[in-house]
């Protein structure tokens, strides 16, 4: 992602994984859908966010 500005407020991570990129694009657009076909990969990211492991 470029530096300033976002031209869009949405950003989507496709294979996110845990999340990190996601919770880095979040603090650059209000709205982040973050895609992963791992079950246990998103499980790991809810409960990274939810203990706010990550910002």
């Amino acid at each position: 992602m470029r530096r300033g500005k976002p031209k869009s407020r949405r950003a989507l991570d496709l294979g996110c994984a845990v999340g990190r990129s996601s919770f880095e694009l979040a603090a650059k657009v209000p709205e982040v859908i973050a895609i992963d076909f791992s079950r246990a990969f998103i499980r790991a990211a809810r409960k990274l966010a939810k203990n706010g492991s990550l910002r």
